[in-house]
């Protein structure tokens, strides 16, 4: 009997100790905002009593939503093509010419060969384009205008964004573009914009196809050709961009404030909005172990002057 209990009570006591050390506390912090209404630029100040374990800021701005934390593709978006062309050497006239071809392609194979890109369909948008038709240097950065891509939207596959470039043998020289300020955005019925890629993160890929030795090129700001001097052979080449999902879109993030139970946290200081607006702020606070997660939001609504 004696023995019964002792093993009793033992069990009770282990399912205690389980209990205590897998179950965590809800959190406990209490947070005062300095002032509800600032002005554009200027820093909001979060001063906080109590404890967490991880505490991450939503700003409410675009890109910081919480509501869109697990947001990963758009159907009420407008997709858009901007960029500027340069266009230089040639001949000397302001008349547009037939060097240069934007198009587009959702069934591209995605293997960067003229067989590929035969076997393709490409949408010309070529005439949908403001291009540079001044032949001297440094005049002539001309913006493409917005480029409606809605066209391909519907279909759930990704668009590759290609430019040709295809010039003959002349008594001047051959044609040179460059294309910089790439972007592909998303723009919502608010008016935000997502970006979706752009001149600094696009890749790209080079097809020869006529005259190796003139090719474009690409950096993280532009891309770039010459046909080369007068006389030069005939040349063909195209530079084609990596995949772009024009329904997907990155979710939106919000920024650890604290990411540890061990430091304490007392204050913390968003630098501002860039635009007046009223702004929906949320903390995410969470209590956790491996087994066990509690976590708690706090909302708040910020004016911004």
């Amino acid at each position: 009997m004696k023995a019964l209990i002792f093993t009793l009570t033992i069990s009770l006591l282990c399912v205690a100790c389980t209990k205590s050390f897998t179950n965590v506390e809800e959190p406990d912090l209490e947070i005062s905002i300095e002032k509800m209404t600032v002005q554009v630029d200027s820093p909001v100040v979060f001063n906080f009593k109590g404890n967490a374990d991880v505490v991450t800021f939503y700003s409410g701005a675009p890109g910081s939503e919480y509501q869109y934390k697990n947001r990963n593709t758009l159907e009420d978006a407008f997709p858009q093509l901007t960029f500027d062309s340069w266009r230089r050497y040639g001949a000397q006239d302001g008349l547009p010419d037939t060097t240069i071809a934007l198009k587009i392609s959702q069934d591209f194979s995605g293997t960067y060969n003229e067989s590929a890109i035969n076997q393709a369909n490409w949408v010309d948008l070529t005439d949908k384009a403001e291009w540079s038709y001044i032949k001297a240097p440094g005049t002539d950065v001309t913006p493409s205008g917005v480029i409606d891509l809605s066209q391909f939207k519907e279909q759930d596959a990704p668009i590759f964004i290609g430019f040709r470039f295809h010039d003959f043998p002349k008594t001047v020289s051959q044609r040179a573009w460059t294309i910089t300020n790439l972007r592909v955005d998303n723009i919502l019925n608010d008016g935000t914009v997502l970006n979706l890629a752009n001149s600094a993160d696009i890749s790209w890929s080079i097809v020869n196809i006529l005259n190796s030795t003139r090719v474009w090129t690409f950096n993280t700001t532009q891309i770039q050709i010459w046909g080369g001097a007068a006389q030069t052979d005939e040349n063909l080449d195209w530079i084609i961009s990596q995949p772009i999902f024009l329904k997907r879109v990155n979710s939106d993030r919000g920024v650890s404030i604290k990411n540890t139970p061990t430091v304490r946290l007392d204050q913390y200081v968003f630098p501002g909005y860039s635009k007046p607006g009223t702004y929906a702020i949320t903390f995410e606070i969470v209590n956790a172990n491996k087994w066990d997660t509690k976590k708690v939001l706090k909302e708040y609504v910020i004016n911004v002057e």
